[in-house]
């Protein structure tokens, strides 16, 4: 069995209700100075595809300069989406790593409901988690009061948390006979280690320093190899 010793980093317990205006007031303080520090990635990505595009106009290709220097777009677009897209990531789970805390009621909810569906999810009859549970539904019945980005937000990382592999984890390392209070306790940690690990901690910035030469490096071949 899991040792249910409270960890020195855990998330303390909580049966209080959330407070909307500190958990926007939070999110929004931390969202803010996370989108000053993220949109100038996206700027110079941005920026480096414009100056590669506007150099494939003026003498980059000698034929097909439409349709060579229409792809030298997308492929410079494609790559301004895809950092548009993780700083966008980064962002958002930013935001969460500083009010999560303060879900930790709704975190207990979540563990509670999957443990009664535990037997379901083990024999194969339900494998994503968006059939486990209805995590909108279970926020909004909980808390009405949330913002829709941070319902969302929740939405998007409880669907990323594996249950099924830690129901069966769990499962392998307890007595059977437990109750479903402990069984929701023990999840209840797993599922705070697994954000922790899995998602806040993993939540960088390094994918610049190699999303960033690979796009030059796309483009560069492209236009003298065309």
């Amino acid at each position: 069995m899991f040792s249910e010793d409270k960890k020195e980093n855990e998330i303390d317990f909580t049966n209080g209700k959330i407070n909307p205006n500190e958990l926007v007031d939070n999110a929004s303080k931390i969202g803010i100075k996370s989108i000053l520090k993220m949109l100038p990635m996206v700027f110079i990505f941005a920026l480096v595809n414009t100056i590669i595009y506007i150099y494939s106009l003026f003498g980059g290709f000698e034929d097909n300069v439409l349709r060579n220097t229409s792809l030298v777009f997308l492929i410079g677009l494609l790559f301004t989406f895809i950092a548009g897209y993780k700083t966008y990531r980064y962002v958002m789970v930013t935001i969460f790593s500083s009010v999560y805390h303060l879900f930790t009621p709704f975190i207990r909810k979540v563990s509670n409901a999957v443990v009664a569906k535990g037997d379901s999810l083990l024999q194969g009859k339900k494998t994503k988690n968006s059939k486990v549970i209805d995590v909108g539904k279970l926020l909004t019945n909980s808390y009405n009061k949330v913002p829709g980005f941070l319902k969302f937000g929740m939405t998007f990382l409880i669907n990323r948390i594996p249950f099924v592999e830690m129901l069966m984890d769990l499962k392998s390392n307890m007595d059977e006979n437990e109750s479903d209070q402990v069984k929701s306790d023990q999840l209840y940690y797993k599922i705070n280690d697994y954000v922790k690990t899995d998602v806040f901690d993993s939540n960088t910035t390094k994918w610049v320093y190699w999303l960033l030469p690979l796009n030059i490096a796309v483009l560069v071949l492209f236009i003298y190899f065309k």
